[in-house]
């Protein structure tokens, strides 16, 4: 059973290191490009959601909320409201809390498989929301107003979905080796 176990452990180190990226991915990485004045910006989604006053997320949110964009009646229909902020704020929110606990428990916790459940969360919240989000995959009828870096989104889902299949094996190995440890009867 030690072989069960140390899988786990390197489970969670591996946990770790996709957390960590998925991190800096989504902290620090151009996610949005649009065009203000003839010059081009470039934002991070960190940047957008920690900084929403800062002048060109203003811009950027601006953007979002114009009636050519999410504020246009057939959107509203769909989707039932204008764009929040909070469409993109929560998601990326939940996904770094539990990232930041996940980094925190696998690593002081890194033999038990029960760290490995809040990366198997901020996987889910990744796969999700980088797939079908609105705020984080813009439409390709919307590229002139705004456009998300594609490759960013692709690396998000990969990285997502890597730490949801290295969850499931580190918990479901963790729980095959307590199912079958034997505990030494007391006399």
């Amino acid at each position: 059973m030690s072989l069960v176990k140390n899988r786990v452990s390197v489970c969670n180190y591996v946990c770790v290191i996709l957390l960590l990226a998925l991190i800096c991915v989504q902290l620090f990485v151009p996610f949005y490009s649009f065009v203000v004045k003839d010059e081009a910006v470039e934002v991070s989604l960190g940047d957008y959601v920690w900084f929403p006053n800062d002048s060109d997320n203003r811009k950027l949110t601006s953007h979002f909320t114009h009636k050519d964009m999410y504020g246009a009646e057939e959107v509203i229909e769909e989707f039932g409201e204008k764009f929040k902020i909070d469409e993109v704020a929560l998601p990326h929110l939940y996904m770094l809390i539990l990232a930041g606990f996940g980094v925190v428990f696998c690593l002081l916790k890194n033999h038990s498989f029960v760290p490995s459940i809040f990366g198997l969360a901020a996987g889910v919240i990744s796969v999700v929301n980088f797939t079908s989000n609105r705020g984080l995959v813009v439409a390709e009828q919307y590229a002139d107003r705004v456009e998300t870096s594609q490759m960013v989104c692709i690396v998000c889902i990969v990285l997502g979905a890597l730490l949801v299949v290295n969850s499931l094996f580190s918990v479901f190995g963790g729980l095959i080796a307590k199912l079958f440890t034997k505990k030494p009867a007391k006399a």
